[in-house]
């Protein structure tokens, strides 16, 4: 069963993954940011406010696109490209 979103919450998604791609310490693995638990959680706390989130409300975000995201595209093992 799919679950019906509003319109604003496809908005302020594409507005989140906007802002989070200005911010490559959150998601560049190689770069020396990237270890630096302060800056990602400025980078969080900016992205959070422009949102007019809380960052605890924005890191539940996160966590819920990268489900997804894994989700749709875990590998399908039954296919013919993995017989």
């Amino acid at each position: 069963m799919t679950r019906k979103r509003k319109h604003g919450a496809v908005d302020q998604e594409a507005s989140f993954i906007e802002l989070w791609s200005e911010k490559p310490c959150l998601y560049h693995v190689k770069l020396k940011p990237y270890s630096n638990k302060l800056e990602k959680r400025k980078a969080v706390e900016d992205i959070a406010e422009k949102l007019g989130l809380t960052a605890d409300a924005l890191n539940k975000k996160i966590t819920s696109l990268r489900t997804q995201y894994a989700v749709t595209h875990e590998p399908n093992y039954h296919s013919p490209a993995y017989t």
